[in-house]
């Protein structure tokens, strides 16, 4: 077990029959007995089975029926604790070395907590790591770091300090809280400079079902939110001034409701402005749980022959047809819930307040983005080729304002 280690490696170029060296790695591997320990395993094989036909006499010993033998498999932890890398000048002689050391402070959670870095020019760097086993801390924080250990998630660096030489230059520290929805997640993120106090520099408030952020800000900041489909693999609605409940979307394209409550199926229609999808509007779609004091957008494309209303509305205003599309934009305040209903198809269906902004996405999963809508409406689409290369991208109008071609080097 200690044959298969790679101590030396040496990276060269040729110059006729010269080999120059380029670099060279030396690394050192260590034993560590810390949990060390032996399990025995036993073998046993039966050589014959004894009958015993005459009564009142003795039995043969159990060792002569039974063939029986041991082994051992011996635990221990091995590792690389120090790399030393020399890269040479081009003419193979002189050079520079670096040492990266790795040190391994605790066996419960096995991960490196000091990494030390021994600079040519004599300098010497030191990361320090701290994880939910090395640590204890206060409140929610402290409630999070015991979840992170229940939950077998302690590799989770919960705090990295940075220092040059004996100068602690910065320290980064990792908040996890245990949401309500089940899940332990990165609350916040703090980071210290030198000898300043500790600054909050971002907050993730709110996560879904999948661990994905669905709001988030920097610290005296905007509030960035978030709304994720296609069984929470890409995020297809992303605004920025507002919080995740006053905000809704759904172009149809996949599982997600996008914050709507709706029972209807999607239709298909590849004339939709954004995907191959559209939705049946007399099925209703319902926002609930707004903000009174709030003025909402509420904006979709109607197909030709539609008629749509939005409770609230005093007043709707038309924008640009596509083909058989047409895009319309209503304006609602002092209600805190929202109903599209009418008959007809509509398609790409955004809430959002009026002080945000939402740029939207559909996808082709494993594949890419197929259209994207920005801030004004506007929207972009994508095409990729039979092996799954972007090819070309369209505006709105179906004019092709960038194309792509890929081509293979010859010898």
């Amino acid at each position: 077990w200690r044959n298969g280690r790679e101590v030396y490696q040496c990276t060269f170029k040729t110059l006729g029959n010269l080999k120059i060296p380029v670099k060279k790695v030396y690394t050192h591997f260590k034993e560590d007995l810390r949990p060390y320990g032996e399990i025995k395993y036993y073998v046993c094989n039966r050589r014959f089975t004894w009958v015993n036909c005459e009564p009142n006499t003795d039995f043969v010993r159990a060792e002569s029926v039974f063939d029986l033998s041991s082994y051992s498999l011996f635990r221990t932890w091995v590792y690389p604790d120090t790399i030393r890398t020399v890269l040479f000048a081009k003419n193979g002689i002189d050079s520079i070395q670096n040492i990266t050391s790795t040190e391994y402070g605790n066996v419960q959670h096995a991960m490196p907590t000091k990494i030390t870095h021994n600079l040519s020019d004599g300098r010497v760097d030191t990361v320090l790591n701290f994880y939910p086993y090395d640590i204890v801390l206060t409140g929610s924080a402290e409630t999070g770091r015991q979840s992170l250990i229940s939950k077998y998630m302690i590799g989770t660096v919960l705090k990295q300090q940075t220092a040059k030489g004996s100068t602690t230059t910065n320290v980064l520290s990792k908040e996890y809280n245990l949401f309500s929805n089940g899940l332990t997640k990165n609350r916040s993120l703090s980071v210290q400079v030198l000898t300043n106090p500790p600054e909050k520099r971002i907050d993730f408030t709110k996560y879904n079902l999948f661990g994905k952020i669905t709001e988030q800000f920097k610290t005296n900041d905007q509030k960035n939110s978030i709304i994720w489909d296609y069984k929470s693999m890409y995020p297809v609605a992303n605004v920025n001034n507002a919080d995740s409940s006053d905000i809704a979307y759904n172009s149809f394209e996949a599982d997600g409701n996008g914050n709507w409550s709706f029972s209807g199926m999607a239709t298909p229609d590849v004339t939709s402005p954004t995907g191959v999808n559209c939705y049946l509007i007399s099925q209703r779609l319902i926002k609930t749980g707004l903000n009174t004091s709030t003025t909402y957008i509420v904006s979709y494309w109607a197909k030709a022959g539609s008629s749509v209303s939005v409770s609230g509305s005093p007043g709707i205003k038309q924008g640009k047809t596509i083909g058989s599309w047409t895009f319309f934009e209503d304006s609602v305040k002092g209600v805190n819930s929202i109903t599209i209903s009418g008959t007809g198809y509509v398609d790409e269906v955004r809430l959002y307040p009026s002080t945000a902004q939402m740029i939207t996405s559909t996808y082709s999963p494993l594949v890419g983005i197929t259209s994207k809508c920005d801030a004004d409406n506007k929207i972009t689409y994508y095409f990729y080729d039979g092996i799954g290369r972007l090819s070309y991208v369209k505006d709105q109008d179906g004019n092709i304002i960038k194309t792509l071609e890929y081509k293979y080097a010859q010898n």
